[in-house]
């Protein structure tokens, strides 16, 4: 374990969430796949999540925006991709042009990755991020060995190489406690907006809207 002292550029909206970050992503470039249904403006009590695809190589561009608050839109890039028999959903937040890398404390700014088991269920769509909780247990009782590190106010962020993110995902999806189906962490639910049909409205997009992870970006704490 490390302890990490850098500061982070954390997806905020995802973080308050509970959701589960990691500092590499828990993909490969073959891992991609693309799903239409994905597409389109997806909603709950708490947010709206808008979704439009780059072609067909299964990435994407996420606008996340609080409903219950006056909240700035938090431009995001995804990715939707299999791990085993599992359809996982990778988000990662766009750095502000108001924190270029050049600048004073830019650098020391790196966007981290959270990731969501997928299901589909009609016009439901269900993301279950790993329990924070379940993690933190068994990293405490040392039940696993995963890598990772420990922010000055106690976040725990995966340090892990892909290839040991996606071992580790491999075998836990399926386990209740990690990736909870009741209680306060179970999967959230969103729903079609006005029962938009996918992608109605929306445009694909020929080029990225983002700029994608810089190889510091990637470096481990």
């Amino acid at each position: 374990m490390k302890r990490v002292s850098r500061l982070w550029f954390l997806p905020v909206i995802l973080a308050a969430n509970g959701c589960t970050l990691t500092l590499n992503s828990i993909f490969t470039g073959k891992d991609a796949t693309y799903d239409p249904l994905l597409e389109g403006v997806w909603q709950n009590a708490d947010a709206t999540w808008t979704v439009k695809s780059h072609g067909h190589t299964g990435k994407y561009a996420l606008t996340l925006q609080e409903t219950a608050k006056d909240e700035t839109k938090v431009e995001c890039y995804a990715t939707l991709g299999v791990i085993g028999t599992n359809r996982f959903l990778e988000v990662t937040p766009v750095r502000p042009n108001t924190m270029p890398f050049k600048s004073v404390v830019g650098w020391q700014f790196v966007a981290m990755h959270s990731f969501w088991r997928v299901e589909k269920q009609d016009d439901k769509l269900v993301l279950t991020s790993m329990s924070t909780g379940w993690l933190r247990s068994m990293i405490d009782h040392k039940r696993t060995d995963i890598r990772h590190g420990v922010t000055s106010d106690g976040l725990i962020v995966l340090t892990a190489t892909t290839d040991e993110l996606q071992a580790f995902l491999a075998r836990y999806v399926g386990d209740s406690a990690a990736f909870p189906t009741k209680g306060e962490e179970k999967g959230i639910v969103f729903v079609r907006a006005n029962g938009a049909s996918p992608a109605q409205g929306l445009e694909q997009t020929d080029s990225l809207p983002w700029t994608p992870p810089r190889k510091w970006e990637e470096v481990k704490p």
